[in-house]
C-alpha cells in the first residue's frame, strides 16, 4: 500500500518505525512464499488502479478496526489492537496473501502508533494510516533493494 500517506514524526520515531519495518520485511522475506508475493503484487496494483476494489479494501479495514474497537471510543488500546491485527492476519490468509504473525510485531506497531500522540493512551485510524505509510515507504525500498 505504498499510496497511504505517512506521517510526520520526530528523527526518533521514524527510526524507530524504520527499524521495525526493517523487521517485519526480514521475516516477510524468510517465510513468504513466492505466491504469495506476487497475489500480495497483484492485489497493491489493482488497489491502485480499481476504485471498486479499493473502497471495498477500505471498507473491510473500517469493518475490521471498528469491531476491534470494543468499547467503541474511536482509539484502539493494546488489547484491541491485537484483536485487529489477528483479523487482520485471518483475512490476509483468507486472500492468499502472507500473514505470518512476527513475535513482538503486534506490540512494536502499536507502541510506535501509540506515541504518535503521547497526550493519551490508544491509536486512532489516522495514527495507524500514518505509521502504516511510513512502514510501506520503507518496505517498498527493502523490496527493491532485495529484487522482490
Amino acid at each position: 500500500m505504498e499510496t497511504l500517506p505517512p506521517a510526520t514524526l520526530s528523527p526518533e520515531l521514524t527510526a524507530r518505525v524504520q527499524a521495525i519495518t526493517r523487521t517485519a520485511y526480514d521475516h516477510w522475506s524468510s517465510n513468504c512464499t513466492q505466491e504469495q508475493k506476487d497475489k500480495a503484487l497483484a492485489d497493491q496494483e489493482k488497489f491502485k488502479t480499481d476504485p471498486e476494489h479499493n473502497a471495498a479494501k477500505m471498507a473491510k479495514f473500517n469493518e475490521m478496526w471498528n469491531s476491534a474497537d470494543a468499547n467503541q471510543d474511536g482509539l484502539l488500546d493494546l488489547a484491541e489492537f491485537k484483536v485487529y491485527m489477528t483479523a487482520t492476519r485471518e483475512h490476509m490468509a483468507n486472500m492468499g496473501t502472507f500473514a505470518g504473525e512476527r513475535p513482538g510485531g503486534d506490540e512494536e506497531t502499536y507502541a510506535v502508533c501509540n506515541e504518535t500522540n503521547p497526550d493519551r493512551e490508544g491509536v486512532s485510524v489516522a495514527e495507524y494510516m500514518g505509521v502504516m505509510g511510513i512502514m510501506a515507504v520503507e518496505m517498498a525500498k527493502l523490496k527493491a533493494e532485495g529484487g522482490q
